[in-house]
């Protein structure tokens, strides 16, 4: 009878074993789901968030545009259009050339910047132009990254991945604090005020005090000022 009992009790957990695998084995995947829905929904949320932000730079840029000589009808398509421009660096595995091909590919974006602005703002002086294309600079990171965000939340929504999703939720505090500087930068640049070393130009300029200078390198520009006895050669960037 002990016996008897023994081998009752074994099948007994055997089947509960049993019962329990395949409710595990049904169950963890919808359990996943579940919370990759959870998850989801968030960062849903957290990427409107950053498509706002992303529209009210694309909107401080065709303010700052419109000021010079083009309407917002003429411009958004155009503007909106530009926003999707991006350069590719190139291969790094060869070593080669690597730095004439990336100065390369720095000089042609200048140019398109530069061309682009001429374009959006004919009536605004160098300075000017300089100021929008720090505008449209500010307006078009924080676009890119938007649309980065956006791409991995598709696919997260598409494969169901719920370790996507998870990893794209740990990393949206980053995001956002990224997107953040972007629109506010944007609106510094917006306005026209000094930001990082803009202390330093502004003391520059003071200490030209009307002297003569010199564009001796592109953008840059150098004067002779005397100051307490001694002569000084100042250098900023110009504008």
């Amino acid at each position: 009878m002990a016996w008897d009992a023994g081998v009752d009790s074994l099948l007994l957990w055997m089947l509960m074993f049993f019962i329990f695998g395949v409710l595990w084995s049904y169950l963890t995947p919808q359990l996943m789901s579940m919370q990759s829905g959870l998850l989801l929904s968030k960062v849903r949320k957290s990427v409107k968030e950053l498509e706002e932000w992303a529209k009210e730079t694309k909107r401080i840029a065709l303010l700052s545009l419109q000021k010079h000589g083009r309407t917002k009808r003429d411009l958004e398509e155009e503007l909106g259009n530009f926003l999707e421009f991006f350069a590719i660096e190139p291969v790094s595995e060869d070593p080669v050339g690597v730095i004439q091909r990336l100065d390369h590919i720095l000089d042609v974006r200048k140019k398109r910047f530069e061309d682009a602005v001429a374009r959006f703002a004919p009536k605004a002086d160098p300075e000017e132009a300089a100021t929008l294309e720090m505008v449209i600079e500010g307006a078009m990171a924080t676009h890119y990254l938007y649309r980065i965000v956006r791409h991995f939340l598709l696919l997260a929504e598409k494969t169901k991945s719920y370790q996507l999703a998870m990893a794209i939720q740990m990393y949206m505090p980053i995001f956002k604090e990224y997107a953040k500087a972007y629109r506010d930068a944007t609106k510094v640049f917006s306005e026209g005020k000094p930001i990082g070393d803009g202390v330093g130009a502004l003391v520059a300029a003071k200490l030209f005090d009307g002297a003569k200078v010199k564009e001796l390198v592109e953008d840059t520009v150098v004067g002779e000022v005397e100051f307490e006895g001694r002569k000084l050669l100042v250098v900023k960037a110009k504008g």
